[in-house]
């Protein structure tokens, strides 16, 4: 009989890690239909999906980690033969600050398909790799302000800054293939929950697809900043010269709060 999948309780406990970085081997997870043996489920690290959350975001989440939902989404990721990022860098967003100290909330769509770029924080890559276009972009907005920034995403998310995907995976060469997954109901949450728990939030929407999650911020409470997507194909037509990032700081200035250091 074909065994239901069911996630571990929340008792924070050691999962190995993954040994290759950029990737998910389907070698390295249990088959959750095919077997009813406890201990495979219990080293499998899909299987306990919700311990890659950091420890500090966890107990806001728990909740939407028990959902169909959300174990819906861990069953197709048992099905992916190699899915971005890897499974310990999923949650990435969420190991630099505790929820409350969120300042800067920048959405993307769905992780980079491609070997080796997906990081776990939305446009980000690592330092090793070409910046794709509409990162290239940004990084030119950020110095038409401050033309000493060093553009560090990672080191953005150190001061507060959300870089959070809408979908948080992706099939290998499929873009948007997760989008059906459910994730974004997660994601969702993870807004409102910023949205309700912090004050002074500076939430920037980039194109279309971005703006749409305006109806989940209240904009008497936190700054929107909205514009084109700084994809080569629309950055021209709204996203250059939007000065989002010096609005920004001037935001978090004028509200008492130390601005970022871009």
């Amino acid at each position: 009989m074909k065994r239901s999948l069911t996630l571990y309780n929340f008792k924070r406990k050691k999962v190995e890690r993954s040994t290759t970085p950029d990737t998910n081997d389907k070698t390295l997870k249990c088959m959750v239909n095919n077997t009813s043996d406890e201990n495979v489920h219990a080293s499998c690290k899909l299987c306990n999906l919700h311990l890659f959350i950091s420890s500090k975001w966890l107990p806001y989440l728990k909740e939407e980690c028990h959902k169909e939902y959300f174990k819906k989404i861990v069953m197709m990721l048992h099905n992916e033969d190699i899915f971005y990022p890897p499974v310990h860098k999923i949650f990435y967003f969420s190991h630099f600050f505790p929820i409350a100290n969120t300042r800067v909330v920048i959405i993307g769509q769905d992780p980079y398909h491609n070997r080796g770029r997906a990081t776990g924080l939305a446009f980000s890559v690592p330092p090793n790799v070409p910046r794709p276009p509409s990162l290239r972009n940004i990084m030119a907005e950020v110095k038409r302000n401050y033309g000493n920034a060093t553009c560090d995403l990672e080191s953005w998310a150190k001061q507060g800054v959300l870089l959070l995907n809408d979908t948080l995976t992706v099939s290998e060469a499929k873009p948007g293939s997760h989008s059906t997954y459910g994730w974004s109901i997660f994601t969702d949450k993870i807004l409102k929950l910023v949205n309700d728990e912090c004050k002074h939030v500076v939430f920037m929407l980039w194109g279309s697809f971005a703006g749409k999650k305006c109806a989940l911020i209240d904009g008497k409470k936190h700054l929107v900043l909205m514009s084109t997507h700084p994809s080569p194909f629309s950055a021209d037509r709204g996203f250059n010269g939007c000065n989002h990032f010096l609005k920004a700081n001037e935001y978090l200035k004028k509200n008492g709060e130390v601005e970022i250091n871009w």
